[in-house]
């Protein structure tokens, strides 16, 4: 499937899913003028996987996935490799009133059910 890589640090361990094991890092995260911007690698470790959708998600505690969630946005037509995403929470009334956020990358294959997620990041 794939696996979310940074440039010189990986998890120690990966995240199972279905077989194969993939470590998910976000290379870069930043979060200003409620704006949260995330710079990630997407590498294809089976080599007959293609990506369905790259979603940032965010979420006022630690846990944060596609069910534990207050705001997201999809990303689709991907290609492995580098990407940089952009999310603009202006407009999110419950992202504004929130005193934490978290956030994380997730990503589907069309070959699979499950997301494969990156290191949840606290953005304040």
């Amino acid at each position: 499937m794939f696996e979310l890589l940074s440039a010189g640090y990986k998890t120690e361990r990966g995240f199972m899913k279905k077989g194969e094991i993939y470590e998910g890092v976000i290379e870069k995260i930043d979060f200003q003028n409620k704006v949260v911007k995330v710079k990630c690698k997407i590498n294809q470790v089976v080599e007959t996987a293609s990506i369905d959708r790259a979603v940032i998600y965010i979420s006022k505690t630690k846990l944060v996935d596609n069910v534990a969630k207050i705001a997201e946005k999809s990303f689709t037509n991907l290609t492995p490799g580098e990407h940089e995403f952009t999310f603009d929470l202006s407009d999110n009334g419950v992202t504004d009133a929130a005193k934490f956020l978290y956030a994380r990358v997730g990503v589907k294959a069309r070959q699979g059910n499950d997301y494969i997620f990156s290191e949840v990041t606290q953005l304040r």
